[in-house]
């Protein structure tokens, strides 16, 4: 490419749809914050106690990760947590957001 010139894409009306499309998926998931990273590390401990794991009631899971990972987390917080879990495949749930 000659010095000064620049590059335009292109995309058919299609294309240009699809991508915002792809886009507007990719703005609404949530952001990855300290919060997750240190929940993910807490997990493998949490085996090592749980007697019962990996099936854990809500109850045991907001107290794990209040006890473990941060004590002022709300239940608004873990409830995004336990999305981001699921996100990344660490968690699956049944019934409890």
């Amino acid at each position: 490419m000659a010095a000064g010139k620049k590059t335009f894409l292109t995309a058919s009306d299609s294309e240009f749809a699809s991508m915002t499309g792809s886009l507007f998926a990719f703005q609404s998931l949530p952001t990855v914050n300290g919060f997750l990273d240190a929940a993910i590390a807490a997990l493998p401990g949490w085996r090592k106690i749980l007697p019962n794991y990996p099936v854990v009631s809500w109850l045991s899971f907001v107290e794990y990760i209040r006890t473990m990972v941060n004590s002022l987390a709300s239940d608004g917080h873990i409830r995004e947590l336990v999305c981001q879990l699921q996100l990344v495949g660490e968690v699956t749930t049944s019934h409890i957001l």
